[in-house]
């Protein structure tokens, strides 16, 4: 969506393949792409909507000491990401280094789409990402303040599906309708913001 609105500048890191299990909620995920590592996927999709855009796809694991080498000529960071860890170092730097951040919460278990929200990461209810990642950032000190997109639909154990496999694992499933509209809504925010300050 940022490439069709215009966006040129892209610096995308991922450190993972597309998998099967991608194919439900993640755009770039087909059966043709299974294997194929996902900045890759990503950068071919975004020049195949603009070839005139600027794409650096990176291989690497955000991690603590990553940020800074990474992502020091970014104007904006737009976090989807699901490890807690590496949100919340995208977001200690974003507020060391002054720069904007726009965050994806937790949307899976989610169904009703109207409950999608935007707002500030400190006031969000109902959301468990947003619990475990402030609870860690109060850890580190760090309070910076970013707007993220959120749903604050109330969920229940049931929506837990029990795999079949030993050990009966919880498979924390997701709705592609209600992904996607995170996704969109995050491009969105991104670009409410970036022309908020003048970026």
């Amino acid at each position: 969506s940022l490439a069709r609105f215009g966006a040129k500048n892209f610096f995308v890191v991922d450190c993972a393949t597309v998998d099967p299990s991608n194919i439900n909620r993640q755009l770039f995920a087909l059966e043709p792409t299974v294997g194929m590592e996902k900045r890759l996927v990503v950068r071919d999709r975004i020049l195949s909507i603009n070839s005139d855009a600027n794409v650096e796809a990176v291989n690497a694991l955000i991690a603590a000491d990553t940020p800074e080498k990474l992502f020091g000529k970014c104007d904006i960071f737009i976090d989807a990401i699901d490890c807690i860890s590496s949100k919340c170092d995208i977001a200690e730097f974003a507020q060391k280094s002054g720069k904007v951040l726009v965050s994806s919460m937790g949307a899976a278990r989610r169904k009703d789409l109207t409950k999608i929200k935007t707002g500030d990461f400190w006031t969000v209810c109902g959301c468990p990402v947003a619990a475990r990642m402030r609870k860690e950032l109060r850890k580190r000190g760090a309070f910076g303040k970013f707007d993220c997109v959120f749903s604050d639909e109330q969920l229940c154990g049931e929506s837990h599906l029990v795999s079949s496999a030993a050990g009966q694992k919880k498979v924390i499933g997701s709705s592609p309708f209600i992904t996607a509209a995170f996704g969109i809504a995050l491009g969105n925010l991104a670009v409410m913001q970036f022309a908020k300050n003048r970026l």
